[in-house]
């Protein structure tokens, strides 16, 4: 019978330390190791979709990250990076580690996650958490995907952010104005961001009013769909025991946007998500 065993003394010119190996694993070679997953956490499949996705749009890198394996053939680290090579139909190459004691599966993975801001900031990039927070919103509206469950269900991987940010670089430019307003309206940066980034392929002119009369309270009276905006999110920020949903504030900016844009008054801004009318997320227009 096949075993990961065979695999490894089928590739010696790949040795390049005792018990560490250079290797290309393929599907079948997955399936065999992740059978001796025994001793793992739960699986996560939102993990294994994301790097499945990364591998099939080549984005997956070698970057020297083991497959760690007990002397006993247990495998102790890697079971999302193998299911995933399974989900993906490809073959990978990764550094496998053998002969390991089972219990040091015990201090494992204990350093910090590299986040997208910490790449953005490697990278140079001021801003760079509500940057990378505000990408993902480009990349679901890339997508067609909501800003709500949908995004979350559906999380882009690192390699998608970043591509979003090539083909987006003019979004940098609607930091330093979102986190203005944001200083005044209680409002995520990185909505603010992104939505002054759309506002501004649809009309510049108006975004940059839009925005500057928000940030300065210069309202046309109580129906002002600018005033009614700002009321709304101020009196959320003063509910200490209910708030807004960050969609909900999502929705009422992008509502306002509309009103705005219509030369419409507004009596009341709101936006119902659930109950017994709910309300579609609006479309800026």
């Amino acid at each position: 019978m096949f075993s990961f065993d065979d695999f490894m003394n089928q590739n010696p010119k790949n040795e390049v330390g005792k018990g560490v190996s250079d290797c290309i694993i393929d599907p079948d070679i997955a399936q065999h190791i992740l059978g001796e997953n025994t001793q793992n956490r739960c699986l996560n499949p939102k993990l294994v979709n994301q790097y499945a996705r990364d591998m099939l749009n080549g984005e997956w890198r070698f970057v020297g990250d083991p497959i760690r394996i007990a002397s006993d053939g247990t495998l102790l680290d890697g079971q999302h990076r193998l299911k995933a090579v399974c989900e993906s139909g490809t073959s990978q190459r990764f550094l496998v580690i053998k002969g390991l004691r089972r219990d040091d599966q015990d201090v494992m993975d204990r350093g910090r996650k590299r986040t997208v801001g910490d790449i953005l900031k490697i990278h140079g990039e001021s801003n760079h958490n509500v940057l990378a927070a505000s990408l993902r919103y480009v990349w679901a509206m890339e997508q067609n995907l909501g800003f709500g469950n949908e995004i979350s269900n559906n999380p882009p991987t690192t390699p998608q952010i970043l591509g979003v940010l090539d083909r987006h670089p003019g979004i940098r430019e609607s930091v330093q104005p979102a986190i203005k307003v944001h200083r005044c309206v209680k409002i995520e940066p990185s909505v603010l961001i992104f939505r002054h980034y759309q506002f501004g392929m649809i009309d510049q002119d108006d975004r940059d009013d839009f925005y500057r009369r928000l940030r300065e309270q210069d309202f046309n009276g109580s129906q002002d769909p600018v005033s009614q905006l700002y009321c709304r999110i101020m009196e959320d920020a003063a509910n200490k025991q209910k708030r807004f949903h960050q969609i909900t504030r999502h929705a009422l900016l992008v509502k306002a946007w509309n009103f705005y844009r219509r030369g419409t008054d507004v009596k009341f801004l709101r936006w119902s998500q659930g109950g017994s009318r709910p309300e579609k997320f609006p479309e800026a227009e």
